[in-house]
């Protein structure tokens, strides 16, 4: 069996759209069965300050079993002098058993 570090995909990012600062985020988007899309950038602060990257994208595709001893992580960075957080990325994962061990 391979054993694998844990999955952290939050460095790949997308900067898509960014929105004046003292406003709400967006909408949901993308797909709850086929996700596949990037995190969005949080919107710019009053100083112009850039907001937080968008979390990443991964597909796993896995032919048996699959044991997730850890985390997989599609977040979004955080805002920083009043810019947004970017919203988290999308994980997608199929496979035939999954099993995670030691729940707390």
């Amino acid at each position: 069996m391979t054993h694998l570090s844990p999955l952290d995909i939050s460095s790949l990012y997308c900067l898509i759209s960014a929105t004046s600062n003292s406003t709400y985020g967006g909408s949901a988007y993308g797909s709850l069965y086929e996700p596949n899309l990037t995190g969005s950038q949080g919107g710019s602060g009053s100083s112009g300050t850039a907001g937080g990257r968008g979390g990443g994208k991964a597909k796993i595709t896995v032919g048996a079993i699959m044991i997730a001893d850890g985390s997989i992580e599609a977040d979004g960075g955080d805002g920083s002098n009043l810019s947004g957080g970017g919203s988290g990325g999308s994980i997608w994962i199929i496979v035939g058993t999954y099993i995670r061990p030691n729940l707390t």
